[in-house]
């Protein structure tokens, strides 16, 4: 086994990881993002696509982590949920002439088949995306499985 300060591999442990940006459309109050160019993956990850979730195969320790821009003089309020319960909430706001950019991340302890997803808490059609340099991004991995 190697053991990291932060995280513990055990050989033989099945990796699993996702990485997607891009947003599909403007998620209305209380949606999912859904975020629609694969940037990385490896293993079975459980994303989809289509609907902006991702799905555990494997029970585990994960860690999420989201990259958001929100527009000038606008409110962008975001979670990342489990199961439609906060694992953290986060409101953002953009002075006028900026559009500053923030990360979130959350550990998640899941069982097989609980799901993790980006939610709109409120303000969320003020996001700022720019498909050349400015990008938003929902990334996942295991941890330590259970």
């Amino acid at each position: 086994m190697h053991v990291h300060p932060f995280i513990t591999v055990r050989h033989g442990t099945q990796i699993v990881y996702f990485s997607y940006r891009g947003i599909s459309a403007r998620p209305s109050q209380y949606q999912a993002f859904v975020f629609t160019t694969k940037t990385a993956q490896r293993g079975t990850s459980g994303y989809d696509a289509s609907t902006g979730r991702f799905t555990a195969s494997i029970a585990g320790l994960y860690l999420f982590t989201v990259n958001a821009c929100v527009q000038s003089s606008s409110y962008l309020n975001l979670q990342i949920v489990q199961d439609d319960a906060p694992l953290l909430a986060s409101s953002h706001y953009g002075l006028s002439g900026t559009n500053p950019c923030f990360s979130l991340q959350a550990f998640a302890d899941l069982t097989s088949g609980q799901q993790v997803w980006v939610k709109c808490a409120n303000y969320c059609n003020n996001y700022h995306h720019d498909a050349d340099s400015i990008w938003m991004q929902f990334s996942g991995a295991l941890i330590q499985k259970a």
